[in-house]
């Protein structure tokens, strides 16, 4: 089944886009502001606190990305610029993901021998103490009143 991202067909497409597209309207975007504006206070304050020494703004920018995610989902940060490092190994754990899903869309066949196998996955979760998946951490964080706004 096709989705608004992965559709070639342009009607098809705009019909799909129609029903989220007012979500993302400048409107929409603005009455969301209160919620980005404490990120972005956080993020100034980090960067002033930083300031001479070397920072690895991708790791900053993709911290403050997740905690306005965060702020705006479930209005709750997530932590990461609060904590100044990749909360729970979440990042970590979707970058693994992606790495997977790359490996995988290239030679599927792998997939029922790695994560695709209960087995395999029962071992990586014994291994791991379930590090590296970001589904139960995210969905703690979310449910949580930890990082509350």
């Amino acid at each position: 089944m096709a989705s608004m991202f992965s559709t070639t067909d342009p009607e098809e497409h705009k019909h799909l886009k129609r029903s989220v597209s007012q979500k993302y309207s400048m409107t929409s975007i603005r009455n969301l502001e209160y919620l980005v504006d404490p990120c972005s206070q956080i993020f100034s304050a980090a960067m002033e606190d930083l300031q001479g020494q070397i920072v690895d703004l991708g790791a900053w920018v993709q911290w403050y990305a997740f905690d306005v995610i965060g702020a705006i989902s479930f209005s709750k940060r997530f932590g990461f610029m609060e904590e100044r490092k990749d909360v729970n190994h979440v990042i970590e754990g979707i970058d693994g993901g992606l790495m997977y899903a790359s490996m995988v869309g290239q030679m599927p066949w792998l997939h029922g021998w790695l994560l695709g196998s209960r087995t395999t996955r029962n071992v990586l979760e014994k291994l791991t103490g379930g590090a590296g998946n970001p589904i139960p951490t995210v969905t703690k964080a979310s449910l949580s009143n930890s990082s509350d706004i």
